[in-house]
């Protein structure tokens, strides 16, 4: 499985963690987490740099996600066409790996947060394991 994230300051660079490669691409597209069209960005979660988690680094910023019921997940800005709309009526995603937050930049439709995405802006209190 493969996953695009952004970066605002450093070029395009790659890693792995636990076998799933991520890259991350330089990009000034509307993501995730903010979209000059509609006005739209979320707030950075302060983030903690995990020692064996070689993905989060201070190039790629982390924002505050939120579910229906409020709880936060921290994950860096994802191109919105590659992220699954989660189900109108039950808030929920299809995939057992991902979880619903409601206030993306991607549209007024809540999107699918992947876990793996929150795997990498650990903040040392809450974690999650696929």
């Amino acid at each position: 499985m493969n996953s695009i994230g952004q970066t605002t300051q450093l070029p395009d660079y790659s890693c792995s963690e636990n076998d799933v490669s991520i890259q991350f691409i330089l990009s000034s597209s509307s993501h995730s987490a903010w979209n000059s069209t509609s006005n739209c960005s979320l707030q950075q979660c302060n983030t903690s740099l995990n020692g064996n988690n070689n993905c989060l680094s201070s190039s790629t910023p982390c924002f505050d996600y939120r579910t229906i019921n409020n709880i936060s997940y921290c994950a860096p800005g994802i191109l919105c066409s590659i992220l699954e709309t989660c189900d109108n009526s039950t808030q929920t995603c299809s995939s057992n790996n991902s979880v619903c937050v409601i206030n993306s930049c991607c549209s007024s439709q809540a999107v699918c947060l992947p876990f793996l995405a929150t795997q990498m802006c650990k903040t040392g209190t809450n974690t999650y394991t696929l």
